[in-house]
């Protein structure tokens, strides 16, 4: 017994060390390549992307099929762009005999793509899947008020979760910056002409805002094209331009006077994001990092909140740690909640059927070995914790009590008949030892197919496989130690059957 629970324990710790992830890694029937480009790159620009990438892709044999589109799903190579022009897709069909060899390939052509831009090439299904289940990033949510501390500290927690093992692109969740000049109006200097910040900032808005004026001309075909003017480089506001613009107030005798605006107000060339994100009225950035694939998602996470754990952020600014290692946890915590749930019932139900707390409850122990089989299989096998993981523990529950109601109904049988209690545990063990074998036999080769992993996908149902029939093999060698020990221990007292001539009631 001692030596069973050091194995439960120990194996459990060792499968609880490597983390959690929501799916296991599955190989595709294709490498996806994504090319991000600036967002004011043009249509020509995202073509000659898109022909690097097709050039890169037919490099290899093992792709049966290549497709390239720009500007998004809709828009194929050399037509029209279906969405903004700086985004490229890619994808390349493997052939059926290098399926396998999807993640290999996946790297050697980002490799050799020589792209200015985001490039992202994935081989994994769940990754790919990302969108309905969730990436595989580390994401925390940076909380400020202040925009130009909010981007300057975003960046700064950027680079330095790069810097982390485990994480290969990082995103500062700054976006796209725009130009902009900054006016800080010296109140004191204004006040003194009589002027407020508001006043000054009326006649700027009124000095720089144009008329805006649209044409519309009609093609052959009925259609309706607009003609927008664009702004050449002279026209264009600069710091010294606007600088010069004249303020008008009010002098001591009433009449109106004029003031250049550079004597009141200083002016900055500065970056602003062209989006503003907020949550509970709160602005905030999400600053996130992609996991290299071989790395656990979990783990990646702690350590990032460890680095994170004594980061100094300006006053008023506050974190909070997101993304797919939220998600899975609580995926899991509820899973864990359907076990118990499932465990109670199983219970309850063996209870009904005994007529007994006792039985049941030595029974139950049966489902300890079978998690212990679970965490070796696991073990030997390489895979963590998972959503799929835990369905194939949910599964042992149900199967594995199996085999202790067959031992002990038939002891509890054979102790009513007369024998004694060691006698009667030895006897159930012999007789009872082929039909749990062979039903633990059929279970196992049912599921041996899914646990290779053969086919297309199949690696996304296989921990759920390897759970199951290592614990029903491990369980179902120690069912015949392990619960004739625990019976032997709670069943001290002997077996008395009731007969009906007991029962009967003495009529007054």
């Amino acid at each position: 017994i001692l030596l069973v629970l050091v194995l439960l324990f120990g194996s459990g710790f060792l499968v609880l060390l490597r983390g959690f992830s929501f799916l296991p890694s599955m190989s595709n029937t294709e490498v996806q390549v994504t090319v991000q480009l600036d967002p004011n790159a043009t249509f020509e620009e995202t073509v000659e992307a898109a022909e690097q990438v097709n050039e890169v892709l037919r490099e290899y044999d093992e792709f049966e099929t290549v497709g390239v589109m720009v500007g998004g799903a809709g828009g194929m190579l050399g037509i029209a762009p279906a969405g903004n022009s700086g985004t490229v897709t890619a994808y390349g069909v493997l052939k059926p005999e290098h399926i396998k060899r999807g993640g290999a390939i996946g790297k050697e052509v980002e490799s050799k793509l020589t792209i200015n831009g985001d490039v992202t090439v994935s081989s994994d299904a769940s990754a790919s899947m990302g969108a309905m289940l969730g990436d595989r990033s580390v994401q925390i949510t940076l909380y400020g008020d202040d925009l130009k501390k909010l981007k300057a500290t975003a960046d700064n927690m950027a680079e330095k979760l790069g810097t982390l093992e485990g994480i290969d692109e990082t995103d500062s969740g700054v976006g796209a910056t725009s130009p902009e000049l900054k006016v800080t109006v010296d109140r004191k200097k204004a006040a003194e002409k009589g002027l407020t910040t508001a006043q000054v900032f009326q006649q700027i808005a009124a000095a720089v805002a144009g008329e805006k004026t649209s044409t519309t001309l009609k093609t052959g075909d009925g259609k309706s094209v607009d003609i927008v003017t664009v702004k050449d480089d002279a026209q264009k506001i600069t710091a010294d331009k606007l600088g010069s613009i004249d303020l008008t107030y009010k002098d001591a005798d009433g009449s109106d006077k004029k003031i250049s605006l550079a004597r009141v107000a200083s002016i900055d060339n500065a970056e602003t994001m062209d989006k503003i994100t907020r949550k509970s009225q709160k602005r905030y950035l999400t600053v996130s990092g992609t996991i290299k694939e071989g790395y656990n998602l979990t783990d990646v996470n702690a350590r990032a909140k460890q680095l994170f754990s004594d980061y100094e952020l300006p006053t008023g600014f506050s974190l909070d740690y997101e993304g797919s290692d939220k998600e899975t946890m609580e995926a899991l915590q509820q899973l864990m909640l359907m076990m118990l749930l499932g465990v109670i019932m199983i219970y309850l139900i063996m209870v009904a059927q005994f007529q007994s707390l006792k039985s049941p409850f030595i029974i139950m122990f049966t489902i300890p070995l079978a998690f212990t089989g679970g965490f070796i299989g696991l073990l030997l096998t390489g895979f963590d914790i998972s959503v799929i993981s835990l369905v194939g523990f949910i599964m042992l529950c149900g199967i594995i009590v199996n085999n202790g109601i067959v031992l002990v109904d038939y002891i509890n049988v054979l102790r009513l008949e007369g024998k004694e209690r060691v006698e009667a545990i030895v006897e159930a063990g012999k007789t009872r030892m082929r039909p749990i074998f062979i039903t633990a036999l059929t279970t196992v080769l049912g599921l041996s197919v899914m646990a290779l992993g053969i086919g297309t996908g199949a690696e996304m149902m296989q921990p759920m496989a390897i759970v199951c029939i290592g614990g029903l093999l491990y369980a179902t060698l120690m069912t015949l130690f392990i619960i004739p020990l625990i019976y032997d221990a709670f069943n001290k007292k002997e077996l008395r059957k009731v007969s009906e001539a007991d029962l009967e009631t003495v009529e007054e």
